[in-house]
């Protein structure tokens, strides 16, 4: 009877909440804790990781990481390393923290929009469902004359939708879920 081999090093692609970090070097962490379907990975960031994120990301933050894993035998367990990652959304305390933008005139707040991708990969991806998503919850919340939803064109985050832009802040989302719905709004409302 022959055993089945899998290779040692495989790729690798995780989205999850960042648990915590390890060994920080500068403003970015060398090492995080990834909790993706109830279990915790503990994944190292190679300095391409590092530098493929614009900004650190906070505890709590959703992040999609991808590189390569190594089995290790002798402890059977899984070595991760991750060579890119992006921050998918920020923790709830730093998405409510948007500014929203003042006009020209002094104390005229500018109209406040959110522009979604509609084209066909952020479609593919969940584009609709986010646009469905967000015109049930602005009702809900009775902010029908605060927000509007404007559907455009591509905004060049094809391969990350569904994307959208926040107005007047121009803080762009990208692999927008519905669970992250009510505070996108919240990101929209604040003053």
């Amino acid at each position: 009877m022959a055993t089945t081999k899998f290779p040692r090093i495989q790729p690798f692609s995780l989205t999850g909440v960042v648990t915590a970090f390890d060994e920080e070097k500068g403003p970015y962490p060398k090492v995080i804790y990834l909790k993706h379907n109830e279990e915790i990975y503990r994944i190292k960031l190679t300095k391409l990781a590092r530098k493929s994120l614009q900004q650190p990301p906070g505890l709590e933050a959703i992040i999609q990481v991808s590189g390569e894993r190594e089995y290790k035998p002798e402890n059977n367990q899984f070595r991760y390393k991750a060579h890119d990652c992006q921050i998918v959304a920020q923790p709830p305390e730093k998405i409510l923290s948007l500014e929203t933008g003042v006009s020209g005139e002094k104390g005229v707040s500018q109209p406040r929009k959110i522009l979604i991708c509609q084209k066909s990969n952020c479609c593919r991806r969940g584009g609709t469902v986010i646009w469905d998503e967000l015109t049930q919850e602005i009702a809900a919340q009775g902010l029908e004359g605060q927000i509007t939803l404007k559907a455009v064109g591509c905004i060049g985050e094809c391969k990350r939708g569904p994307a959208l832009v926040v107005m007047p802040s121009k803080s762009r989302f990208t692999h927008v879920t519905p669970s992250q719905v009510p505070q996108l709004l919240a990101a929209c409302t604040m003053h």
